[in-house]
């Protein structure tokens, strides 16, 4: 046996054996509430919207192969991997770790979906772990060579990326005051995400007494840092003046620092601070111009605001087709405001085929989420029997709703179905309360009820 051999191949695997763990999937599934492959997105070889999957590691993932677009977003123990949609695999390269192959059929997904975000959480292989700890070292004795190989399990220091998997792991589990202590620990070794996170539970109040001079604080420390959703957060405080003085200039300064990394939450910002003129001359063309740059990377609020852009005429020609087009888009993503304007569209037949039925299905939307504005109109449609049989019941329910949340209209409404006796029994005295309550909002025909009473 050619012992100077044993050794040199000893020597060429023996870094394999000692640093190839492998990684294992602890969890692998969609995230629908999780907009990130929407409002950061990006579009594959056939112009369609990626699939994202964020990646929860400590490992740096050095490489892909797969239908992966672009490079991957490392943002510390969060990376973020852009897939084609109706991709069907995707195979992940580490820089400590032995490469992953993930099918996604294996998880109940067949393909991935565009626009969708997903989390896949990955864990050391612990078998493979316990066999080498078994060991407590690696050796081969073949004609009395040794190589040998002993990891010391004292002392284990956790570097900050570990630390704020940690707090993101409690945080997850609700547990915040845990995930305050691991989440502090490594924001003071300067990890950003962890300075952010942090903030975000003391502007929260989450795990420690709410205080927005140390969420000011800490955004401003990871801002620095450049990280797009800290200088947001920090052009936030500065709009709102939580934890510093209110500073519309500071605020617009964050947030166009956050908007050109194509934060789509600050170009949103920068649209408001544009159409109401805070910190900037009113300039609704600028505010459509930036409302258009988030709305396009599906940001709900942006979609909303450009809708009503076009529905008023503000910077750009009015255009009713234009304004149901993105009413629609952040109705559909469950903002109550854009579904309460796309019922208003439907019922007007403004920019559609007038239909009171889909009127009364997005008014239903946006009244069961609290929107009073809807819940009155609901009333209306049910009392006149517009898209529905006519049913003073149900008119009378959701008059009640808008009613006791100060809508003037809806009080009016609801006195006038107590004098008449339309779904309760006649009331004269609760007419007279609702009429009065109505009235003394400033409208008229509470006035005339009261008058007429």
């Amino acid at each position: 046996m050619n012992y100077k051999r044993i050794v040199f191949i000893l020597l060429l695997i023996l870094p394999f054996i000692v640093n190839g763990q492998e990684y294992a999937v602890e969890s692998f599934e969609i995230v629908p509430s999780d907009l990130t492959a929407r409002t950061n997105a990006r579009v594959d070889n056939n112009g369609r919207k990626c699939g994202l999957i964020k990646v929860y590691v400590k490992d740096a993932i050095t490489a892909t192969s797969g239908p992966v677009i672009g490079d991957v977003i490392d943002r510390g123990m969060e990376k973020w991997v852009y897939v084609s949609h109706d991709a069907k695999m995707v195979e992940l390269l580490f820089k400590e770790h032995m490469p992953l192959y993930i099918t996604f059929n294996d998880y109940n997904y067949p393909t991935l979906t565009g626009q969708m975000t997903y989390k896949l959480k990955l864990k050391e292989d612990k078998e493979m772990q316990a066999s080498i700890s078994n060991q407590g070292h690696l050796s081969d004795t073949t004609n009395g060579v040794i190589v040998s190989h002993q990891q010391n399990q004292e002392n284990i220091v956790l570097t900050p990326e570990e630390m704020l998997e940690k707090g993101q792991a409690a945080s997850d589990n609700k547990d915040y005051e845990e995930a305050v202590k691991w989440y502090r620990k490594a924001a003071e070794q300067g990890e950003r995400v962890a300075q952010l996170r942090l903030g975000d539970l003391y502007y929260l109040g989450k795990g420690v007494i709410q205080d927005y001079s140390k969420a000011t604080e800490l955004y401003r420390k990871a801002a620095g840092q450049g990280y797009a959703e800290a200088q947001c957060n920090l052009g936030w405080m500065y709009e709102n003046g939580y934890g510093v003085s209110q500073d519309y200039f500071d605020a617009m300064k964050w947030y166009r620092k956050a908007a050109e990394q194509g934060d789509a939450a600050a170009q949103f910002h920068i649209g408001v601070l544009y159409k109401n003129g805070n910190g900037v001359t009113r300039d609704y063309s600028e505010a459509v111009k930036w409302y258009r740059k988030a709305a396009e990377q599906g940001d709900a609020a942006a979609q909303n605001n450009l809708g009503w852009m076009y529905d008023n005429g503000y910077g750009v020609t009015r255009d009713y087709t234009e304004a149901v087009k993105w009413y629609r888009k952040a109705a559909e993503q469950g903002v109550h405001t854009a579904q309460y304007y796309l019922g208003s569209m439907y019922e007007d037949g403004d920019g559609v085929t007038r239909s009171y039925t889909e009127a009364l299905k997005w008014y239903r939307k946006a009244a069961e989420q609290g929107n009073l504005y809807a819940q009155a109109r609901l009333g209306w449609m049910y009392e006149n029997g517009n898209g529905a049989t006519l049913d003073y019941t149900e008119a009378l329910k959701w008059y009640r709703k808008a009613a006791e949340q100060g809508n003037s209209n809806a009080q009016v409404r609801l006195g006038w179905m107590y004098e008449n006796g339309n779904g309760v029994q006649k009331n004269i005295s609760e007419a007279r309360k609702w009429y009065e309550k109505a009235a003394a909002h400033g409208n008229k025909n509470a006035k005339e009820c009261l008058e007429n009473l």
